[in-house]
């Protein structure tokens, strides 16, 4: 691409591997920075974690409160994350582990429970399930008789869908299959006498048992319903007590009861990541949202602290898997305090190391007794620092392999339950109204770096063909041959259509593949800059120049008419003489 007109030959220049090792040090370092835009880096976690409290100190807390077994639950999803030290927690545990009575069919206390005014019973010696030490028939009259003097209007609410016959999934209270319902609201006024409901779940809840009974439609409260069912086979009392003093709405109720149902999801670790966080609705989000590898970091986090949990919930993002956990001296206690600021030094760092990355190469690799003259040599920084921030694009887009990366599918989600209500219908007078979708509500980050990248690149294409136009009209050959040359670089001119195709054809595969987040808008703009960047070069550059070529061919200067007129002279003068 070099123009081929010898220069006096220059003395090799050092600079450029100056410039090039300033620039791949900078690289490297912007690279191994502990901050990132779709991930969390691992070295940033561990600073975040500092002075938080562990698994084993949460559990030993709740086991000093007398919940048992919301504490056990914490000791077994903190083994199977790695943690070993449960020196505390054992302890704690030993010391409170020793309950009787209402307690130890509760696995824990409760206020109501504690009182001595419902005489439970159970066989059993270990803690059971909710709702296999609350089935037997003496256990729920016990229960129905203390809770029906309650004087709370959530409460009486609560306890007067007993009453209710028309259910579709469960057997009405009084028949032979209505067990495990009566069981269920009995254990959902529990916990709301007891204070063992988020107030604003205790509150939807009254507010949906009342709403349903006056409306007769059921759908909405037994979904709940069937929810609580889920959790009450799977949890003993206290270890839904504990979660639902932190759950906040139904719709949070019913994920956590899709994550109890699916056998292969390890239950433990999510309990113990909404209690240590107080963020259940954080939690199953996360999970939805990330699906197996989301688990898989919300563990990481659990292992390291209650704040490093705060801030994988908070941001939301994934565990960087590329990175170092080294605390790489105080970069990761400034990417603490200050990420903005350390993220914006990274990415200038990645720019211009880039650029001198990009410049060194090419003043290394340049042949000295060759240079680029005239306008092209105008045009060669420029050259180089388009493809510097190309380069500085692409490395950036590697660093944050989540920010590219499209989220797998997950079928952690629960499934929505609304009560049906009717459309209502449109005519003159009451128009139904419909915001019209606006054309830049796809256009998120990933979208607009990657149509920048594709504009970059038809840009670096763009400029390598006006160079090489300019270095053939430099060259010092006649205009037919400089012709010639330009029908030779007829490829190189469509390189621009050539690139776009590839653009769009690659991204379209890396979408089918889930490489990426699927986005045609990006991936088509790759073909049309690249046809835009051909139609520039050829009609405002190439077609003008070979015009001019071609008028040169047939139409030669009158200096060179003139100097062949003079040079046919003396051959014909001796033949005018004879």
């Amino acid at each position: 691409m070099l123009d081929t007109t010898p220069e006096s030959k220059r003395s090799f220049q050092w600079s450029w591997f100056f410039l090039f090792g300033a620039g791949l040090c900078l690289l490297v370092g912007a690279w191994l920075l502990p901050i990132s835009i779709g991930s969390v880096h691992p070295a940033l976690l561990s600073e975040i974690a500092k002075g938080s409290r562990s698994v084993t100190d949460v559990g030993a807390e709740l086991a000093r409160q007398g919940k048992i077994g919301p504490a056990r639950v914490l000791r077994e999803a903190g083994a199977s994350v790695g943690v070993s030290n449960f020196e505390t927690l054992d302890v704690a545990l030993a010391n409170h582990s020793s309950i009787s009575g209402n307690a130890r069919i509760w696995n824990g206390h409760n206020p109501l429970l504690d009182a001595g005014l419902i005489p439970l019973q159970s066989s059993a010696d270990n803690a059971q399930p909710a709702l296999r030490a609350l089935l037997p028939e003496a256990n729920r009259a016990a229960l129905r008789a203390e809770l029906q003097q309650t004087t709370s209007p959530g409460g009486r609410a609560i306890l007067l869908t007993l009453d209710l016959q028309d259910w579709k999934h469960f057997s009405p209270v009084g028949t032979g299959g209505g067990q495990p319902l009566e069981t269920t609201i009995l254990l959902i006024a529990l916990l709301h006498e007891s204070a063992g409901l988020a107030p604003s779940l205790a509150d939807e809840i009254a507010a949906l048992a009342h709403a349903s009974r006056k409306s007769r439609n059921l759908a909405t409260l037994e979904a709940f319903y069937l929810d609580a069912l889920s959790l009450a086979q799977r949890l003993d009392g206290a270890t839904i007590e504990e979660l639902l003093r932190r759950v906040q709405d139904l719709s949070t109720v019913a994920q956590y009861a899709h994550f109890a149902n699916r056998p292969e999801v390890d239950f433990p670790l999510i309990y113990t990541a909404a209690v240590m966080s107080a963020n259940p609705r954080g939690v199953a989000d996360y999970i939805v949202r990330f699906g197996d590898a989301g688990i898989a970091d919300l563990g990481q986090a659990i292992a390291l602290g209650d704040q490093a949990l705060h801030a994988l919930l908070d941001k939301p993002a994934r565990i960087g898997r590329g990175g170092t956990s080294a605390n790489l001296g105080e970069t990761a206690r400034i990417a603490r305090e200050h990420p903005t600021l350390l993220l914006l030094a990274k990415f200038a760092m990645f720019l211009l190391g880039a650029v001198l990355f990009v410049a060194g190469w090419d003043g290394i690799r340049a042949n000295p007794e060759l240079a680029t003259r005239g306008p092209a040599a105008t045009l060669q920084p420029l050259r180089n620092g388009l493809i510097g921030l190309l380069f500085a694009l692409i490395l950036s887009a590697v660093s944050e392999p989540f920010l590219l990366k499209a989220n797998s599918q997950s079928d952690y989600a629960a499934e929505k339950r609304i009560i049906p209500v009717e459309k209502p219908e449109e005519t003159p007078s009451n128009p139904i109204e419909t915001e019209a979708p606006s054309m830049f509500d796809n256009l998120d980050l990933t979208t607009i770096l990657t149509i920048a990248a594709f504009l970059l690149i038809q840009f670096i294409v763009y400029l390598i063909c006006i160079q090489r136009i300019h270095q053939i009209d430099r060259l010092d050959k006649p205009p037919l041959l400089k012709l010639k040359l330009m029908e030779n670089e007829d490829n190189l001119f469509d390189a621009g259509l050539y690139v776009g195709i590839a653009g769009t054809a690659l991204a379209l595969v890396l979408q089918v593949m889930d490489v990426i987040r699927a986005d045609l808008i990006a991936a088509y703009s790759s073909n049309l800059f690249g046809i835009t960047c051909v139609a520039l070069v050829k009609i405002r550059n190439v077609r003008p120049y070979k015009r001019k070529l071609i008028m040169e061919t047939e139409d030669p200067p009158k200096s060179t008419v003139r100097r062949a007129q003079s040079d046919s002279e003396p051959a014909e003068q001796p033949e005018l003489l004879t």
